[in-house]
């Protein structure tokens, strides 16, 4: 699906095991013409990235059942690299961890707090989805975005 910008399709994969603020991002994301897959387990992310190519951002809440988000993020980047580069953003309800940066051996990731102010939470998904497919068409890993 071609997005209006010429972008490819604007394909995020929300994983957080609240139901309520999946829904709610979902229809608002939606609304402005993102495609938008969710997951309320980590290996159903991880299954949902397999099975869909086209996912160039994935959003997830720091605490979720089974593996944090942060070990999460960390196998999304380690994997999807290059030509299927993903790029990822954190998103947490837990105030003492907000406006963090989480250090993994190859990216500093923004933690964004919850509830998301929206306007600024789209101008970074936006960024996040033009660095996942500038990374795919050089066959490079996404960078991050600058913590803010």
């Amino acid at each position: 699906m071609a997005h209006p910008s010429g972008l490819a399709a604007r394909h995020v994969l929300l994983v957080d095991d609240e139901a309520n603020f999946l829904a709610e991002l979902k229809y608002y994301l939606g609304r402005r013409g993102w495609v938008v897959s969710t997951s309320d387990t980590p290996a159903g992310a991880l299954a949902q990235l397999e099975t869909h190519a086209d996912i160039a951002v994935m959003v997830t809440d720091v605490r979720i059942a089974d593996l944090d988000g942060f070990a999460l993020a960390s196998q999304v980047q380690r994997t999807y690299t290059g030509c299927n580069a993903v790029a990822v953003m954190v998103v947490t309800g837990h105030g003492e961890l907000a406006g963090r940066g989480y250090a993994d051996t190859s990216v500093d990731l923004p933690i964004l707090p919850k509830p998301l102010a929206m306007r600024p939470f789209v101008t970074l998904l936006e960024a996040a989805l033009e660095r996942a497919l500038t990374a795919r068409a050089a066959g490079q890993a996404p960078g991050a975005p600058p913590l803010q």
